[in-house]
């Protein structure tokens, strides 16, 4: 029977990089039901290495959202920076929050 939910519903998610700040904002929006921020241009967004500065726009956009997050991390980064930069996407230390 393909009436059935299998057939009928597919439940998929989307990532991307949080890299036109503009672009990012102009689809975040406050959801009512909880009082939160979300950016509705992704499911997950994600910081790279370009724009993972610690005083940088893009780590102090994606602290404000409550989507899942990542960022990427290669040999360019220290030990402490990544520390730091934890700490700055998921200062709750919510788990599943932040990918790396």
């Amino acid at each position: 029977d393909t009436s059935l939910p299998a057939f009928t519903k597919t439940d998929f998610f989307t990532a991307h990089e949080c890299l036109l700040l503009p672009y990012e904002q102009a689809l975040t929006r406050l959801d009512s039901t909880t009082g939160k921020w979300y950016d509705c241009s992704s499911h997950m967004l994600w910081v790279g290495e370009r724009t993972r500065q610690l005083d940088g726009a893009h780590l102090e956009f994606v602290r404000g959202v409550n989507n899942p997050l990542a960022v990427k991390i290669s040999d360019k980064c220290t030990p402490e920076e990544l520390i730091q930069i934890i700490d700055t996407m998921n200062p709750q230390n919510i788990p599943g929050r932040l990918t790396i």
